[in-house]
């Protein structure tokens, strides 16, 4: 399996938690930003996605 950088661990450790704090699904996650639910779990579960979608999540969940 592809490893992910720590960065990027460190970012889907803060998505986790915005997403509980709020109590939002990863459904209601890719809904709020327009993909498909595979999208979000490709990318919480195995680091695989866009910069474009972080972005939106980033923007979504108000992370920095």
């Amino acid at each position: 399996s592809l490893s992910m950088t720590p960065e990027l661990q460190e970012w889907i450790c803060k998505v986790r938690v915005e997403l509980e704090r709020k109590n939002l699904t990863r459904t209601k996650l890719a809904h709020g930003i327009g993909v498909s639910k595979p999208v979000i779990s490709d990318l919480l579960n195995y680091g695989k996605g866009s910069q474009k979608v972080i972005n939106k999540i980033n923007a979504f969940l108000n992370i920095k």
